[in-house]
This record gives C-alpha cells, structure tokens and sequence, in this order.
C-alpha cells in the first residue's frame, strides 16, 4: 500500500526502470515537501531506490537517481536529503551528499 500511495502522489516523483516488454528493474522515489523547513517545497526526502539484484552492477541505479534528481529539479527542489543505512550512504556520497546528524532506529512490540 505505501509504493501504491508514492506512485500515485503529486507531491513526488516516481522513476522506474524497466526491460522492453519484461518486468520491472528498479524504481526510485522522492517526496517533495517537509513541513518542518521553510521554504517545504524546495526540499525533497529521497525515499527509494530499488534495483533487482540481477540488474546490481550496471549503473541502473545510477540512471535512476538521475533521472529523479532532473525532475525534481524541473520542480524547483534546491535540497535533497535521506535517511539510509551506513552501506547506501557510502554510495550517496559519491553523488555528493555528506553526512548529517546520526540517528539510532528504536523500536518495540506494544
């Protein structure tokens, strides 16, 4: 339900990335909007990028994200952020982000 709700919102962008007449390779994401930074429209919250573990390896989701950074741009976004585990940051970085407040994932059964 919650892809669903990313592929069929106006506040985002979607990219995916597909074989010719096959099935899907990958897809990204990134939500455009956050209510606790002024202007909220120029900012983005990258959420997703997914590529099947087959097609790892061959830049897909290189193409991907810069696909996605060129609308958002199209949009008016000036910031990008994410939150990502030490591994995706590490690829975020050669793509010119840097690293940010470190947060620690918390939960429980209630």
């Amino acid at each position: 339900p919650e892809l669903a709700v990313c592929v069929a919102s106006p506040s985002g962008v979607f990219r995916v990335a597909e074989e010719v007449g096959g099935p899907l390779v990958g897809f990204a994401y990134a939500a455009i909007g956050d209510l606790d930074r002024t202007p909220s429209n120029r900012q983005a919250c990258f959420v997703y990028l997914a590529v099947a573990e087959i097609w790892r390896g061959r830049n897909v989701g290189r193409a991907l994200y810069d696909a996605m950074l060129r609308a958002l741009r199209e949009r008016g976004v000036t910031y990008l952020y994410a939150w990502a585990d030490d591994g995706v940051v590490r690829w975020l970085e050669r793509r010119g982000f840097t690293r940010g407040k470190t947060c620690t994932w918390v939960d429980r059964e209630i």
